[in-house]
């Protein structure tokens, strides 16, 4: 989510992801590192405003297990996901996934959850807590970002990243990482969102405070993580857009060509709200994922709560399939302060079912914890909690 839904959301989960709001960490307490509203206006291809901003609530995020030292057997993914037409196979068969979204599932329990834990005993039993509640929703996939902030002051600090993969492994989930913010939260610059500049060229030396430019971020992980098949997808960015779309297509081509001469295992996906947002609609959105290094598109719904399908959707969906390639959505997202928990139950429904019947492979909510847009598992009352883990069985 991110941006200005009024903002939207980051695609991260949290507002940030829900665009520009502030979800919190797992712990509790505000995330001031995505309070800010940092993104351009989603107007969407309908003329819709969008989603409005995440209130900046605190999150206190589940509790730790207590019994973390004792993790459930082994569910761990054998064989990679791959693209075949506009399905997702896996050893032949269809592969489909109900997800949810936490985007610090790397960051430690310090207040803004975007930079390495700092109690490794902590971060474990709130890693156990988060995959287990988001297993017993049904979701099968988890995205989150990993970006270069959650890789310590080398950039090439793995280790929260190999605890997310160990941990997903038990419960049998896979995870979308996704590499890089559109927005400021969790990233760099502290300030404004990716310029055309960045997309032209900036991206291929170290940027704000980082020590690595992007494709030598990438690269590295790609290469510590390319035999891994617990990993759904790399996904470049959450919510990539710019003013300038020949760059941004460009961007997309050279990296994921480049992961791709080291990994041939795992998906890419360029990451995008879509729906209207610059250097993603019509023709741009074609065009920018049409190169065959990049196997699937993905598109983001808020701002439009009562429309189980909203018609930008369906309009990215169409170029999916014109392309000859698998659709799905990201990130879902309804904040309750402008709602009803059962009436969004009932839209969520809704927008899951639609999915399914249309179909599209995947299907991600934003998300887990206790922000204005979150459900979370054991002990939430929220009606969703039952369409989650019944609808999930739709996939």
């Amino acid at each position: 989510m991110q941006a200005t839904r009024s903002c939207v959301l980051l695609a991260c989960g949290f507002a940030a992801g829900c665009g520009g709001g502030s979800d919190n960490n797992l712990t509790g307490g505000v995330d001031s590192a995505v309070a800010e509203d940092t993104g351009s206006t989603d107007a969407g291809s309908n003329g819709d405003t969008g989603a409005a901003q995440d209130s900046g609530a605190p999150d206190s995020g589940p509790m730790p297990r207590t019994d973390a030292s004792s993790p459930p057997p082994d569910g761990g993914a054998t064989g990679f996901v791959q693209a075949r037409g506009t399905s997702l196979v896996l050893a032949g068969q269809p592969f489909r996934f109900l997800g949810l979204n936490r985007y610090p599932l790397a960051g430690g329990p310090q207040a803004a959850s975007c930079t390495l834990s700092t109690n490794a005993t902590t971060y474990a039993s709130l890693l156990y807590s988060t995959l287990s509640g988001m297993s017993g929703l049904g979701a099968t996939v988890a995205r989150f970002w990993a970006f270069q902030n959650y890789a310590g002051p080398s950039g090439t600090d793995y280790t929260e990243f190999d605890q997310v993969v160990a941990t997903a492994k038990k419960y049998g989930i896979r995870l979308i990482f996704t590499l890089e913010n559109e927005w400021t939260a969790c990233s760099q610059p502290s300030t404004g969102q990716k310029d055309a500049a960045w997309y032209q060229g900036g991206y291929k030396s170290p940027y704000g405070n980082y020590p690595l430019s992007m494709p030598a971020y990438v690269m590295g992980l790609v290469a510590h993580f390319k035999n891994e098949p617990q990993i759904l997808m790399w996904q470049l960015m959450n919510e990539a857009e710019s003013t300038d779309p020949t760059a941004l297509r460009q961007f997309a081509i050279d990296l994921a060509t480049q992961i791709k001469a080291v990994d041939s295992n795992h998906l890419v996906n360029v990451g995008t709200l879509a729906c209207g947002q610059n250097g993603t609609t019509g023709f741009d959105y074609q065009t920018l994922h049409a190169d065959p290094h990049i196997d699937l598109l993905e598109a983001h719904d808020y701002g439009h709560d009562s429309t189980a399908m909203p018609s930008c959707i369906t309009t990215d969906f169409q170029v999916a399939n014109t392309l000859n390639k698998p659709f799905f959505i990201g990130e879902a997202g309804i904040s309750i302060t402008t709602t009803t928990m059962p009436t969004r139950a009932t839209e969520m429904d809704a927008k899951i079912k639609a999915a399914a019947s249309a179909p599209f492979p995947g299907w991600a909510m934003w998300a887990y914890g206790t922000g204005q847009y979150d459900v979370y598992y054991p002990g939430d009352s929220d009606p969703l909690v039952q369409v989650l883990q019944t609808d999930s069985r739709l996939f």
